[in-house]
């Protein structure tokens, strides 16, 4: 058989092998099945048995002992693999979008992983989004694949994750948290504790959060983290909660928000989509003379709008960088199932921030309190 004949046909042997040890089916110095049931199995000869088990012993995973048998290896001997053994890794990338219509915010996370994957030498095979479990399944088995990175695990795409980690598949999500999967996210407490100090320390007294009103862990943090960082502050608060899509009506609920003498005089916009929707009403607005605006992520229209819009961005290509990281040591053994790391932000402030109108002829009053009660040690 010729040599790329064999690459194709190991690699199924390989992986039936790789999931029953992930899942704990092959506990740790246990045999596995002999070269010839295996052959049998997969209807394939034992020489592409050999190939499966050699590149498994190779990548710490697997003991060959003359005369008795192939064993699972303990963990902590996995644990002095070589770097360069990246280089036999192919990562499958869930892509957010149809790959003709990626935007620029996940074009960030994918130089991310891009620029991980060129240093380490890994393959990366992308795909669009899959909701159906075996049609997502066959192609990372048809293209020999050692573990996933999903841009957005949303609801439609979270069942699928949960039956990939059935089989012991490494995965990491973005930005995004299921219950016994490892993810890269945004520090999400820090960054509203950033937004809230920055305005305060303006003048804001009162401050309007509009979020997604949909059930996803994400939307309900930054509501959690917004409360709680306004209530620490003793800012007065109010969250609007919308569905999708927006409407006149809505446009007139915040006109109603917005108006009168005790008007807010900041918002925050939970999300880049959210000020895609609300373009139509901010451009009916005067920025910053009525209040401040800030989002939650960066993008194209917060800085080409007519009065740049204040973001609180995601370290996207940071984070991007970081999930092939984790990924590449969840593979090897190396890494704590489950574990979420975050990463900070940067709060990137622009035009459409600034003293509120009716402080602006009393900037006196704008000044914080001193922290200690009797301290003139401040400005």
């Amino acid at each position: 058989m010729k040599k790329n004949e064999t690459n194709k046909v190991y690699v199924p042997v390989k992986e039936y092998i790789l999931r029953l040890i992930r899942c704990g089916q092959l506990a740790e110095g246990k045999s596995i099945e002999s070269e010839e049931a295996l052959a049998k199995r997969f209807a394939v000869s034992r020489r592409s048995v050999r190939v499966a088990l050699k590149e498994l012993a190779d990548w710490g995973y697997l003991n060959k002992i003359q005369g008795k048998g192939t064993f699972v290896t303990y963990s902590e001997l996995r644990a002095g693999i070589n770097r360069q053994r990246s280089y036999d890794l192919k990562i499958f990338v869930v892509l957010a979008e149809e790959k003709e219509h990626i935007s620029d915010y996940f074009q960030d996370f994918i130089s991310g992983i891009a620029y991980a994957a060129s240093l380490k030498g890994c393959k990366l095979v992308y795909t669009a989004p899959l909701s159906d479990f075996k049609t997502a399944f066959k192609l990372y088995e048809k293209e020999g694949c050692s573990g996933i990175i999903w841009l957005k695990a949303n609801f439609d795409l979270q069942p699928v994750v949960k039956e990939f980690d059935k089989l012991g598949i490494p995965q990491i999500l973005i930005n995004r948290k299921i219950e016994g999967i490892s993810s890269i996210c945004t520090d999400e407490d820090s960054a509203f504790e950033e937004i809230i100090n920055f305005f305060s320390e303006i003048g804001h007294r009162k401050i309007v959060f509009i979020n997604l009103g949909i059930q996803e862990n994400i939307f309900k943090q930054r509501s959690f983290y917004f409360r709680k960082h306004t209530n620490l502050m003793r800012i007065a608060a109010e969250e609007l909660l919308f569905q999708i899509p927006f409407g006149f009506d809505y446009f007139k609920k915040l006109d109603s928000v917005f108006s009168g003498t005790d008007a807010p005089t900041s918002i925050i916009l939970g999300g880049h989509y959210i000020l895609k929707c609300l373009l139509p009403w901010l451009t009916s607005r005067q920025i910053p003379e009525e209040f401040s605006v800030l989002c939650f992520n960066d993008s194209p229209e917060a800085v080409s709008f007519r009065t740049p819009i204040t973001v609180y961005s995601d370290p996207r290509r940071e984070i991007g960088k970081k999930a092939l990281e984790l990924l590449e040591l969840s593979i090897y053994g190396k890494a704590i199932k489950g574990e979420c790391q975050l990463v900070k932000g940067n709060l990137i402030a622009r035009r459409s921030c600034a003293i509120p109108f009716y402080l602006r002829n009393n900037v006196e009053s704008v000044i914080s309190p001193p922290i200690f009660k009797g301290s003139n040690d401040y400005l």
